[in-house]
Order: structure tokens, then sequence, then C-alpha cells
């Protein structure tokens, strides 16, 4: 019985999600997207922790499914990916299930990305990140510019919080 009212209570859940809908837009290429960041005046920053919003803009004339959980890689000057590890969401275990988002010609998603920015660490290993750049499954990526200074644990991940991408309203 309390299967079946679970089941009856994500129905309408299953029926509006956007990858449900018989209707709903292709997935986003890569060629009809824009990245950018915004620091946000300093305000992730603080504690030895800093932060960034990233923001992903739909540039092309229809609309289109957008996947909330991109992997996200930092770059520094020289082009050279920078080792990282997403946090997942706290309340999120063992993984989250997370919707795609969609986006109209001309609007866009956002999530905030936070790291690690000081030399905490007994072994700080840190590094200057000059770009991002976002895969979106087997799509191209795309990148953008982004200024962040990232530090790690000895030769681990630098970690970075990343919530599931949103509407930008």
């Amino acid at each position: 019985m309390i299967a079946s009212l679970a089941f009856v209570l994500a129905l309408p859940f299953i029926k509006d999600s956007p990858a449900a809908s018989p209707s709903a837009p292709p997935a986003c290429r890569a060629d009809t997207l824009s990245v950018r960041t915004e620091a946000g005046d300093g305000e992730f920053n603080g504690m030895s922790h800093g932060g960034t919003r990233l923001i992903v803009r739909n540039t092309g004339r229809a609309p289109c499914l957008l996947p909330g959980l991109p992997t996200v890689v930092f770059l520094d000057a020289k082009g050279a990916e920078q080792p990282t590890l997403r946090q997942a969401p706290p309340g999120m275990h063992p993984g989250p299930i997370v919707l795609p988002v969609r986006l109209a010609p001309g609007t866009e998603a956002m999530t905030i990305l936070r790291w690690v920015s000081g030399e905490v660490y007994d072994r700080s290993r840190c590094f200057t990140a000059a770009r991002v750049r976002i895969r979106f499954g087997a799509s191209n990526p795309i990148e953008g510019p982004m200024q962040a200074h990232v530090c790690a644990q000895g030769d681990a991940p630098a970690k970075v919080e990343q919530p599931p991408m949103t509407s930008r309203t």
C-alpha cells in the first residue's frame, strides 16, 4: 500500500518534468550556449573560501534542455585542466537525481561554485584558474573566463561545491 501511494504521489512530478514530456525540447548544443562567471562583488569569499556564479545562456533560436549537473573543470592560464572533485550537495546521498533545466532562447541557468581559496592545509597545493570548461554529456564542452585561486590538500583534487543548475530569473 505504501509503495503504491508513493507512486501515485510521484505521478504529477513525473508528468510535469521536462524529461517526461513528449514535447520536450532537444538537449542543448554547445554551439548554442555561452558561459560566464560572476564573482558577485566578493559575496562568496571569506574565511579561506572563494566562489562564483556560473551562468549558462541559450544563445540559440529554440528552447533546449540543459543537464542539471554538468561537469565543471578549471583551467590554468596555459589551458591545462586542474584536478577538481565535485562535492555532492548536502542531503543528496547516495547521489542526486537532477532534472534538466529548460532554457528558452535568451534565458540563463546558473549554479554557485564554492572552493577553498586559502592555504589552510598542512601540505597546501594551490592554482589560479583562468578559465572554466563545462561538459554536458557527449556534447562538445563550452568555455568561459574565470578568475579563482583554488587550494587543495597535497596531491588530492580540489573539492568544489556545485549544486544543480537552476533557471535564472
